[in-house]
């Protein structure tokens, strides 16, 4: 069984892809399915997935391209990938070790070895976040007592499910919701490590969360959670619900200062 795992599958062909779904879904996995590597690489910079499963022969970017994006991102340690071909050759099988690539599964696919590999690495993944959330929280319990605001991060997650309540269901997925509920916890953890007026905690805050293996969207959010999207900032273009989860995370801090 997987636990509820994470599971990032990325195929084109649209029976393959139905019948792992299916067949992860059954071993207790919640699998997201993406047909295509420039959806993918997006689905994976706002989601925290446990495992990627990778089709090389993909439209849009093929999954070297997808593997060597999602391993190379600075600061942020990608989830395992274990590419699927029908080209197992040995140039496709080094390539997409060299791309990051954890596992390498040629087509038809052995499914009992294509499970056995998923639950292990999503076990081992899911077992790493729970070590780095109790990092988190320590660091983040401790940021709070040095300045003596003990439960305002608390304050700030409460304020922020709040008005997420108050929006209608379509407006924030439930990724971007776990990310925002995140970074509403954390969005001041890097606090534990300012020496002063001078540091940019949000900055080191989202250093912090990156190398934890936290969502990107999570990190984004902390690392802006004082910079207003319409101001002269390095702000990229945001989706409708990563931009409302930034202007609930700075409405709540703003409600919730002392």
């Amino acid at each position: 069984m997987m636990h509820a795992a994470r599971i990032l599958l990325v195929e084109d062909d649209v029976n393959s892809a139905r019948l792992l779904k299916d067949l992860l879904t059954a071993k207790g996995a919640v699998v997201t399915h993406e047909n295509n590597g420039v959806d993918a690489i997006k689905q994976a910079q706002e989601e925290c997935f446990d495992v990627i499963i990778l089709d090389l022969r993909l439209p849009g970017e093929n999954g070297f391209v997808v593997a060597e994006h999602l391993t190379r991102q600075e600061g942020q340690p990608a989830p395992p990938i274990i590419v699927t071909s029908a080209f197992p050759d040995k140039q496709n099988r080094m390539r997409a070790f060299q791309a990051g690539a954890v596992a390498f599964l040629h087509k038809p696919l052995d499914l009992q070895e294509l499970v056995l590999l998923a639950a292990n690495f999503a076990r081992r993944q899911q077992q790493a976040r729970a070590q780095h959330l109790q990092v988190a929280r320590y660091l983040n319990d401790l940021g709070e007592k040095r300045l003596q605001r003990s439960g305002h991060a608390q304050s700030v997650t409460v304020t922020c499910r709040k008005m997420v309540a108050g929006l209608p269901a379509s407006t924030i997925t439930p990724a971007i919701e776990a990310s925002l509920e995140a970074a509403a916890l954390f969005h001041d953890i890097g606090l534990a490590f300012s020496k002063g007026e001078g540091d940019d905690h949000a900055a080191i805050g989202a250093g912090i969360l990156a190398v934890l293996g936290f969502s990107p969207a999570t990190v984004f959010l902390v690392k802006a959670h004082h910079i207003t999207p319409d101001s002269d900032s390095d702000i990229p273009e945001l989706s409708p619900g990563l931009l409302a989860s930034l202007q609930i995370l700075q409405a709540a801090e703003k409600a919730n200062e002392l």
